[in-house]
């Protein structure tokens, strides 16, 4: 089992209980690795943020 993997199943499971994943300030290598292995989907692009900060004002624009 890889880091992935474990990643993956995380991800799965918070998702399960109604809870998002978001990404922030995500190095490119590591980026390309979760699109090349699957877990980016499972996050979703659109919760993927260059920056901390525009992360959290996605957060609170959809929980307002």
């Amino acid at each position: 089992m890889t880091s992935t993997d474990l990643i993956k199943g995380l991800v799965k499971e918070l998702h399960g209980k109604g809870i998002d994943v978001y990404l922030a300030e995500v190095h490119a290598p590591v980026l390309e690795h979760a699109r090349k292995t699957g877990l980016l989907e499972s996050i979703g692009e659109d919760h993927v943020f260059s920056t901390v900060d525009l992360a959290v004002r996605s957060c609170e624009r959809s929980f307002s």
